[in-house]
């Protein structure tokens, strides 16, 4: 189980760090993501702040569980809004 959550772990570390290139080269997927509210709202709230509910004490949050994966999560965010103040 441990190597399954270091596994899906590494893969969102290899995601963000794929996403946050592709934005750096391409200002209009910059900008579709800016566009997206709900998107940076779920990196946000799943990723890196998510806490399992009440409701649903066994929900997998939040989903970067390493420090490395959480800070190319956050590396992510930080680059579309310096994209987004440009």
């Amino acid at each position: 189980m441990l190597s399954l959550l270091f596994s899906v772990d590494g893969m969102l570390r290899g995601a963000f760090q794929c996403a946050k290139q592709i934005i750096s080269m391409d200002d209009s997927l910059a900008i579709s993501v800016i566009n997206d509210k709900d998107f940076a709202a779920s990196v946000m709230n799943e990723c890196l702040l998510g806490m399992p509910s009440s409701s649903n004490p066994n929900e997998d949050l939040p989903k970067c569980k390493s420090l490395e994966s959480r800070q190319c999560a956050f590396s992510f965010l930080v680059t579309v809004q310096i994209i987004m103040l440009q």
